[in-house]
């Protein structure tokens, strides 16, 4: 107890930068991260995207980013893509999407992430419409296949995004 008490004395005189403002209101903590993003020296594309949700009519909003130069990775080798959302990712509790591709070598890398806190089809159609955009439009990122794990979610936005697709993959096989 002693050893813990200790502990727990230390951690509060001395609170980790990382954790700080993580008790600030998501608004607080979505602005600071949209800022920061569209501010930093690395040149971050950012975009704060609202849908408005199919089925009851809600909106969602969420915060898409991607390094430039990853999305001249997409560009030229999107063709197969991987989407995918990790739970549980921040102190909000928010889903992270992350779209990959893979690279010259045949190595997955992130080419853009969004920070989402509804896990709808519409806001990922946006995000997905939005980094399109920013790839080249429909000249840019081509996408033909695109991997994604046994989310109807998920595979929706897919369909929305890339009209025909799912009808050419099942052409294929």
């Amino acid at each position: 107890q002693d050893a813990h008490n200790a502990g727990a004395s230390f951690k509060a005189a001395n609170p980790d930068s990382r954790f700080v403002g993580a008790e600030a209101a998501w608004e607080e903590q979505w602005r600071e991260a949209e800022t920061w993003l569209l501010s930093a020296s690395e040149g971050y594309k950012a975009a704060r995207l609202t849908a408005t949700y199919h089925v009851d009519g809600t909106t969602s909003e969420c915060l898409l980013w991607a390094d430039p130069r990853r999305l001249l990775t997409l560009r030229r080798r999107g063709h197969l893509a991987l989407m995918d959302s990790t739970h549980e990712s921040n102190w909000l509790g928010w889903p992270l999407f992350t779209v990959m591709v893979r690279d010259e070598w045949g190595s997955w890398c992130p080419a853009a992430h969004f920070l989402t806190r509804r896990q709808d089809s519409d806001v990922i159609i946006a995000a997905l419409l939005k980094l399109r955009e920013w790839s080249g439009g429909k000249e840019g990122w081509r996408c033909r296949w695109f991997l994604t794990d046994d989310s109807a979610t998920e595979q929706r936005a897919i369909r929305e995004a890339w009209p025909g697709l799912t009808e050419r993959c099942q052409e294929t096989g």
